[in-house]
């Protein structure tokens, strides 16, 4: 896939002109304000089968992209929410970003495959101040 353009009214008004398999190869290399601008000038052209078929395409194509940037954001809102630490015999797991484990009141904590230490629920706030976080719950 080429570049991602943006395109001005005149461009826009040249591709709501187009029959709707040429209009539907330009519309994969367009940014959303672009899509928006032939969007309107498709629904200025009038109604007609090919037209509203054309208005359908650009209207996918809008819609693809408010699907991926709906999924970025939800996945990013995902990664940033808070897990709340899984409790189990008084202790939990935890992970430093590098991966490395821990040693807390004399005690060293080895990080397993997956960089995860389980620390005792004591020492949870001394690791949150030094980089570390919750690991979720096994799903």
């Amino acid at each position: 896939m080429g570049d991602i353009i943006t395109i001005d009214a005149a461009r826009a008004a040249e591709i709501a002109a187009m029959t709707v398999p040429a209009l539907t190869a330009e519309l994969a290399a367009l940014d959303k304000p672009s899509l928006e601008l032939v969007l309107e000038a498709e629904k200025a052209k009038g109604e007609s089968d090919e037209r509203t078929t054309a208005i359908a395409a650009v209207t996918a194509a809008i819609d693809a992209i408010d699907k991926v940037e709906a999924d970025a954001a939800a996945a990013e809102a995902e990664a940033s929410a808070p897990v709340e630490p899984v409790i189990y015999d008084g202790h939990t797991e935890m992970r430093n970003a590098d991966g490395s484990g821990c040693s807390w009141r004399g005690t060293s904590y080895e990080p397993d495959a997956d960089g995860v230490v389980t620390v005792p629920v004591a020492a949870c706030a001394d690791l949150l101040d030094h980089g570390f976080s919750y690991v979720a719950a096994k799903g």
